[in-house]
């Protein structure tokens, strides 16, 4: 079995809720395992992933980039 951990960190982490689901399943199904509730700090991020990993897993983060620019933010492209 392989477990599908994914993680939507919140914009400002300590005091706000990151989002993080974890899915098991096989190349037939794969279903929902766990959902955090009241991750709002990084070391809560850090134990519920933890408490969740297995050996055999797929790790997905969405987190900020930091763009250091003159305007604090990258300009839209052609």
């Amino acid at each position: 079995m392989i477990s599908f951990i994914g993680i939507d960190m919140a914009w400002r982490i300590d005091g706000n809720h990151s989002g993080i689901a974890v899915m098991e399943g096989d190349a037939h199904q794969v279903c929902l395992a766990a959902i955090s509730r009241d991750v709002t700090s990084m070391a809560g991020a850090v134990d519920f992933v933890a408490s969740h990993s297995s050996s055999n897993e797929v790790m997905a983060i969405e987190e900020l980039l930091v763009v250091k620019n003159a305007i604090g933010h990258e300009t839209a492209r052609d």
